[in-house]
């Protein structure tokens, strides 16, 4: 399926900055012996998965979840190592472990649309792409939402998102519209 290896190559895109970078449902260290123990294992967990050792970090994510069962941050992380280990569906249910956690984290719900695709749930993809945007808007998450709405057999909705792609996107995300555009051969492209 076309959207896979798109939507792959635009995880890569929305993922580069998360390893470094704590944010919405990051949680903090604390003085509470449990909490230290799974900040512990989370920070292992991340060293292990930047050395690409993603077996032995999902290992320390889930110590780090079982520890603090509300780190959504560790489940993020475990998904990241399922997708890395190419178990999608795992992915996608520590997704939604972080999300039943912490819903309003607009990178886990995107890294969740793609799960879906990649197991071929298009309309979970679909809402979970229309939650991200919710949340933070991106012609990205616009563009894939269209990818899923043609192969849902939406044409004119997938070719309204695309222009607003190319109105709203930077460079590389308008070049890639104005492609698929073309080669659904919609005029004005």
């Amino acid at each position: 399926m076309r959207q896979v290896g798109v939507c792959g190559a635009l995880l890569l895109a929305f993922c580069a900055g998360c390893a470094s970078s704590p944010s919405t449902g990051e949680s903090a260290p604390s003085e509470n012996s449990e909490k230290s123990a799974a900040e512990r294992s989370y920070r292992a967990g991340l060293e292990l998965s930047s050395d690409g050792r993603h077996g032995q970090a999902l290992l320390r994510f889930q110590e780090a979840s079982a520890e603090d069962p509300l780190r959504a941050d560790a489940h993020y992380r475990a998904g990241l190592c399922h997708y890395e280990l190419g178990d999608y569906e795992l992915e996608a249910a520590e997704y939604r472990k972080s999300l039943a956690i912490s819903p309003h984290q607009a990178r886990v719900w995107r890294a969740l649309a793609l799960a879906q695709v990649s197991v071929d749930d298009l309309e979970g993809a679909r809402q979970a792409y229309l939650k991200a945007n919710e949340l933070e808007p991106s012609a990205r998450v616009l563009y894939n939402l269209a990818l899923v709405e043609d192969d849902l057999g939406r044409r004119d909705e997938a070719t309204r998102l695309l222009r607003l792609c190319l109105e709203e996107g930077e460079a590389q995300v308008r070049q890639r519209a104005r492609q698929s555009l073309r080669e659904w051969g919609v005029s004005g492209s």
